[in-house]
């Protein structure tokens, strides 16, 4: 969320297994809230200390990034840097649970999956954008649309699945929408997050699922005759 220019922050660990005294890095997520002392705005910042080999190892993206600075890839990730506590730290644009989650599915640990619909889609998202597969299967094991997924949802979804380029939670998304009008007066605001792009698959996946459909009928109706009668 924006934050006041004159913002103070008070900079919190979040704790185990991600505040080892010998870390060599520090990720500084996204504040995540923000409260108001003796008329003094102040956001509260979890830092999660890490251990750059093991973020090396699991992302490309972070190699390249901790292994020399490179400001046009740290325009396009959303990234700044600082020193803290003598060590480098990496401002992130995702916020801490989204990193929760990302550093479970690359730690020796158990995952933590996120929960909501949100929460999949972007921590999802991260792991794609940061270059992570091993974490996003992870993830995607741990983690499923289907509980949290509802048709009135569906839309949405699958153009946010879509945008992030996450092709196996579109699909699932875009089954969902099969059984809705596709109008624009069904899909209302959720039209601005959609692409053109997105449009044209998803009416060319409800043209094809819909042709495959009436094929299945009919080679049931050979076989067994039409059950209607």
């Amino acid at each position: 969320m924006p934050l006041p220019p004159s913002c103070a922050y008070d900079y919190i660990n979040f704790g185990p297994p991600f505040d080892h005294s010998d870390a060599d890095l520090i990720l500084r997520p996204s504040p995540v809230s923000m409260l108001e002392q003796a008329g003094e705005n102040r956001a509260i910042v979890t830092q999660f200390r890490v251990y750059q080999t093991i973020l090396t190892i699991a992302s490309p993206v972070f190699k390249i990034l901790l292994s020399n600075t490179s400001e046009s890839l740290d325009k396009k990730l959303g990234i700044t840097r600082e020193t803290y506590d003598n060590l480098p730290v990496l401002c992130l644009a995702e916020d801490r649970d989204t990193w929760h989650s990302l550093l479970t599915a690359i730690y020796p640990i158990d995952v933590v999956p996120p929960r909501s619909l949100d929460d999949i889609l972007k921590t999802c998202g991260a792991a794609k954008k940061y270059n992570m597969p091993s974490a996003l299967t992870r993830i995607r094991a741990h983690s499923s649309l289907a509980p949290v997924l509802t048709r009135q949802d569906a839309f949405r979804t699958y153009a946010l699945a879509f945008n992030e380029g996450l092709k196996e939670e579109a699909l699932e998304a875009a089954l969902w929408t099969l059984s809705l009008p596709q109008t624009i007066e069904f899909y209302g605001d959720d039209l601005s997050i959609a692409s053109g792009p997105a449009l044209y698959t998803l009416w060319r996946h409800r043209e094809k699922a819909l042709k495959a459909i009436k094929i299945g009928i009919e080679e049931c109706k050979e076989d067994v005759g039409d059950l209607r009668w």
